[in-house]
């Protein structure tokens, strides 16, 4: 059997990747998810200090956290790290670039801020996702907790 080149096979994983806003609602087994995570222990980790937590939800309980996030829609969300103050540039056309982009997906009107909220909602949905799992690091670790996440 052929070794597959290393390259090759980053290339493809590289070109195959989308982002989905839509999933079908079909739990992804415990054994799938347990493999992903046993590969993902392999991550590096500054210092080795490994310091994530992960939480994993399937079913009720990925039911009860999104109806959690749901439960005020009103309130703006709070970001646990601020938003950038504004993307100039090649950085700023990107970003909205990817906006219209979006928004034409799912036929949505640029300037329509109800049917852009209500997308903006669809994130604390899960997109319909029957799991979810979220990492999680302490803030004491600031900065480099977060980057050992990425």
């Amino acid at each position: 059997m052929v070794e597959p080149d290393p390259s090759e096979m980053l290339e493809r994983l590289l070109f195959d990747r989308h982002s989905c806003r839509g999933f079908l609602d079909t739990p992804v087994p415990r054994s799938v998810i347990d493999r992903l995570l046993t590969m993902t222990q392999q991550s590096p980790s500054w210092c080795n200090t490994q310091p994530w937590e992960l939480i994993i939800t399937e079913g009720a309980g990925t039911d009860r956290l999104r109806q959690a996030l749901l439960a005020d829609p009103s309130h703006p969300t709070s970001p646990d790290i601020a938003f950038p103050e504004s993307y100039q540039g090649a950085y700023g056309e990107r970003r909205r670039m990817c906006a219209r982009q979006l928004y034409a997906s799912v036929g949505i009107e640029i300037g329509d801020r109800a049917a852009s909220f209500r997308q903006t909602m669809r994130n604390f949905e899960f997109f319909g996702a029957p799991n979810v799992i979220i990492l999680t690091t302490t803030a004491s670790l600031g900065s480099y907790g977060l980057l050992d996440l990425m």
